[in-house]
This record gives structure tokens, C-alpha cells and sequence, in this order.
């Protein structure tokens, strides 16, 4: 199965070995990694414009938490989100909301972005075929942002689950086209 994903530095595996993304290639999947730590959701839509991805059977969106740092507003990710998925010839789309910051009592502004991260999850519940919550996922941080390669394996474990239900479905419409 193909896999494209769109990111930041979660799908790109700042300061880890084994983002989730390289747990699904290792799982067997074809994935084309299009992530760029740092990105915000216009520098995906632009990456994802400039490189597109070839005949994927699912699309991974996993942006956001840089845009809110930058104080850009959650709904203009969402429509960047939006504009990704529009784009895609995937037969299946996964969003990946990111998980709530650290928050510190001398950096007020960590409130602000976790209530952003509130809000788009509000929003992009209207898109995509599947959607995975970062903020329910265990896992240790890094640095108050990044997770730890623990976080991912719980990630790559329930993206797997989606795979694996698309594969089933592409299987069982196979048979019937046969039939």
C-alpha cells in the first residue's frame, strides 16, 4: 500500500530515530515522506503542491502546532488542510491532529496554542475519512513539543489499524469486481 504524508516536524522525526513514519515504512508500507521540520500548513500545502503524490492509497496530514506558534489562526490551517486535501488523488485521507504542548507557567502563550489545537480539532472533524487525536496518544516529550519515540510507535500502531482496514476494504472490493 502507498502512503503519502504531509508534515512538520512530528512526520519528519525531529530528535528521533523512528518517527511514526518510519515505523510504517518498516512495517512494509511505500511511504513517500513529504515533511519538513519547522513547516506550518502553508509550507505543506505548497510542499504537497510542488510534489504531489502518485497513485497513494492514503494521505497523512499531520500540521498544525507551528502555525499556531506563529499565531496564525486555526482556521486558516484548517483551510490549508482543506486545500491539501483537494489536491490529493488519495482513495483515503488520515488527518492527525498534534498533541497539546507542555504547558509552563512562565510561557503563558502555551495556553493560547493548546486552545488552538482545541479549536481545529473542531474543524477538521469535517474533513478527511479518518482522524486520530495526538492528544490521546501516550507518550513522553522531548522538549515541551516533540515527542518521544514512544509517542510514535502508539501513533504508527493506529495508523496501522487504518491501513490495514483500507487494505481489507480494497481486498473485499476486489472480490466482488471478480465475481
Amino acid at each position: 500500500m502507498k502512503v503519502t504524508i504531509v508534515g512538520d516536524s512530528f512526520s519528519k522525526g525531529y530528535l528521533i530515530n523512528n518517527s511514526y513514519a518510519r515505523l510504517l515504512s518498516k512495517a512494509g508500507f511505500s511511504v513517500l515522506n513529504i515533511s519538513k521540520n519547522g513547516a506550518t500548513s502553508s509550507d505543506c500545502f505548497k510542499m504537497f503542491k510542488e510534489r504531489r503524490e502518485y497513485e497513494s492509497d492514503v494521505l497523512i496530514v499531520f500540521v498544525g502546532v507551528n502555525d499556531f506558534y506563529q499565531g496564525i489562526s486555526a482556521k486558516f490551517a484548517y483551510n490549508n488542510v482543506k486545500s491539501i486535501l483537494e489536491l490529493s488523488l488519495a482513495k483515503k485521507k488520515i488527518l492527525i491532529l498534534p498533541p497539546f504542548i507542555e504547558e509552563e507557567t512562565c510561557f503563558s502563550p502555551y495556553e493560547t496554542i493548546n486552545n488552538k489545537i482545541d479549536s481545529y480539532d473542531e474543524s477538521l472533524k469535517e474533513l478527511g475519512d479518518y482522524h486520530i487525536d495526538g492528544r490521546n496518544i501516550p507518550g513522553r516529550y522531548l522538549d515541551g513539543l516533540h515527542m518521544a519515540e514512544d509517542f510514535h510507535e502508539n501513533l504508527s500502531k493506529e495508523i496501522i489499524k487504518i491501513l490495514k482496514e483500507v487494505e481489507d476494504a480494497k481486498k473485499n472490493t476486489r472480490k466482488i469486481h471478480r465475481k
